[in-house]
């Protein structure tokens, strides 16, 4: 779980940034989602706990009746959000033993070791923002803080290896849990942001 410090960490950071590209003053907001206005220009949705049953939808629903100008952004702590698939035990789940996945066997282990295993909110988000995820990334031991835009692609399961008697559905069928981040498509940001078109971007 994210403490009130990281939380509040986090929003002094993004706002600090959007404050640096002279946008004015912004309003940070604590409420059953943390979020930072810039009046007349866009809103930027804190996600650093979980919202049950969709919860996520109607609050990004609502920010885009003020703005349609809304960036969503995670708090990635690998435990909450962005939990990796392969080596999934800090977040709770089973790591992937892809020696032993056969249904993985189109990917490489460097591959792999990139697959998330994506909560509900996540793929909210990634729905809205064609594949994109944005999180905000604390300093941590030989690693920056900033923003990192992640490009998510599907995962797909082969199941060739069944024989074709005892297999259930198709041949190939892309993973429900699973998602695939490509890495040319990484990008980290530490400096002066924008809100443009839903995301956080560097000031133009």
């Amino acid at each position: 779980m994210v403490t009130k410090a990281e939380k509040k960490r986090m929003q002094e950071y993004i706002a600090s940034k959007l404050v640096g590209s002279g946008l004015g003053v912004v309003s940070i907001a604590e409420g059953s989602v943390d979020s930072i206005v810039v009046p007349d220009v866009g809103t930027v949705l804190l996600v650093n706990k979980t919202f049950p049953n969709d919860g996520l939808r109607p609050i990004y629903n609502q920010a885009r009746q003020i703005s349609p100008n809304v960036a969503v952004v995670f708090y990635k702590d690998g435990r909450t959000f962005f939990r990796n698939a392969a080596h999934g035990e800090e977040a709770g789940l089973q790591g992937v033993n892809f020696k032993a996945d056969l249904s993985l066997k189109l990917y490489a282990t460097e591959q792999i070791n990139r697959m998330i295993t994506l909560r509900p909110e996540e793929k909210f988000a990634k729905s809205t923002k064609q594949g994109w995820i944005q999180y905000y990334r604390p300093q941590s031991t030989g690693l920056e803080e900033g923003i990192e835009t992640f490009k998510f692609l599907p995962v797909t399961l082969d199941y060739s290896h069944i024989p074709a008697e005892n297999r259930v559905g198709d041949v190939q069928e892309t993973s429900k849990r699973w998602s695939l981040w490509a890495d040319e498509q990484r990008r980290h940001y530490d400096c002066n942001l924008e809100i443009r078109n839903g995301f956080l971007v560097p000031r133009r």
